[in-house]
């Protein structure tokens, strides 16, 4: 979190994650939520999914001479005055330095 700001309710995170789903699946765009995943090992909460990661994930169709393609996307969604992570900038950088 950047500089003590103020997170936002889970309530309202997954709200705003739903919103932009249907949002999404209104304009036609195939998206999905990219639940965070954990699984107990020896008494340890081990998690399943990456860090930094966009809470959804979206295939965006292109037109590369002549040919729809899917191509890749990810939608981060904030509430209150959360800010992205430091992992959250490097995953962004990651997806966007990928084309």
């Amino acid at each position: 979190m950047s500089s003590g700001a103020e997170r936002g309710s889970d309530e309202a995170h997954a709200q705003l994650v739903k919103e932009c789903l249907e949002e999404l699946a209104v304009i036609g765009y195939a998206a999905w939520e990219n639940q965070r995943r954990a699984v107990q090992v020896n008494g340890r909460w081990v998690s399943l999914s990456k860090s930094g990661r966009g809470d959804i994930h979206v295939i965006l169709p292109r037109s590369v001479h002549g040919q729809i393609l899917g191509i890749h996307g990810e939608i981060e969604c904030k509430t209150g005055q959360s800010g992205q992570s430091t992992k959250q900038r490097a995953h962004m950088r990651m997806v966007r330095n990928s084309g």
